[in-house]
This record gives C-alpha cells, sequence and structure tokens, in this order.
C-alpha cells in the first residue's frame, strides 16, 4: 500500500481531530487555574478507583510470595 493511497483516510480524519482538539481548548479556557485544580482535586478519588478497578481487572493485585523455581541438576556431569 501507497503513502498516497492513504492520504484519503488521512484527509477524512482530519476535521474529526481538529474539531476535538477545539472542543477541549474552548472547554478549559472557562475556569481559571485555582478553579481548575480545586475541580480536579474534588474529581481525584472517582478517577483513582476507577484506574484501581481497572488494575484489578486486568492483573492479579492479591498480596502473595512469588514462587521462584530454579531447576539444580541432581547428577554431576563429568568432566
Amino acid at each position: 500500500m501507497s503513502v498516497w493511497s492513504r492520504i484519503p483516510w488521512f484527509l477524512a480524519a482530519l476535521p474529526a481531530t481538529a474539531f476535538a482538539c477545539f472542543a477541549l481548548t474552548v472547554s478549559s479556557a472557562d475556569e481559571d487555574f485555582p478553579t481548575l485544580t480545586k475541580r480536579l482535586q474534588a474529581e481525584k478519588p472517582k478517577f483513582t478507583k476507577r484506574q484501581q478497578a481497572l488494575l484489578a481487572e486486568r492483573y492479579d493485585l492479591a498480596d502473595r510470595p512469588a514462587i521462584f523455581r530454579c531447576r539444580i541438576p541432581t547428577t554431576k556431569r563429568a568432566a
């Protein structure tokens, strides 16, 4: 697949990306920094809880010792 065949996909995605960036910029410009900081600090426990749930779903987070298995030869090799 050549680069020229990918250009229509890029041109189709460009307006959506520009709109999303513009929307994020406009929404963040509505509040000043101290207000933004207070709002994000108030929302932090909610995000932490959601992230911990995602980690628990994806990984085994149980607190138990790891099992290390090493192979010890039972016979000596001839030199």
